[in-house]
């Protein structure tokens, strides 16, 4: 089994995302490939497999996590669209992905795909703006 980048391999995280802040459930993170803006995702606080794992409160919280986020990232991109993705097959702990589509983007129109060719790299002030931006937009927000 692969080591789990969100239990402690920092490494393999920060070569695809970073952290923007830690939330009620667990940790947002920005992916660093921005293709879609906004791109994010929420990774459980602990290492559970499956959604149907999580307690009751537990589940409570991470969607109300998501629809903040879901809430921050509209005040800050204005996406045509935010598809949600909880997939599992080759990851050992449970995260969601939150994807805002664009009309005049990849991939409108179709499923989202990880496996896409070529990344939007950024340059690390424009991670920071985004970063701050999705931090300042989740302080202004209560669920």
């Amino acid at each position: 089994m692969a080591e789990c980048k969100f239990c402690g391999n920092e490494n393999l995280r920060s070569a695809i995302m970073l952290q923007v802040r830690v939330m009620q459930s667990g940790t947002l993170y920005l992916m660093k490939d921005q293709t879609l803006p906004g791109r994010c995702l929420i990774a459980y606080k602990d290492h559970i497999r499956k959604l149907s794992e999580l307690p009751i409160d537990g589940y409570r919280a991470f969607f109300d996590d998501v629809y903040a986020v879901a809430n921050a990232i509209n005040e800050v991109f204005s996406p045509d669209k935010i598809n949600y993705f909880v997939f599992g097959d080759k990851s050992e702990h449970l995260h969601i992905h939150i994807v805002p589509k664009y009309e005049n983007r990849p991939e409108w129109g179709a499923f989202f795909t990880m496996d896409r060719v070529g990344w939007t790299e950024l340059s690390e002030n424009e991670y920071k703006d985004i970063v701050d931006n999705l931090n300042n937009a989740l302080d202004r927000r209560t669920i």
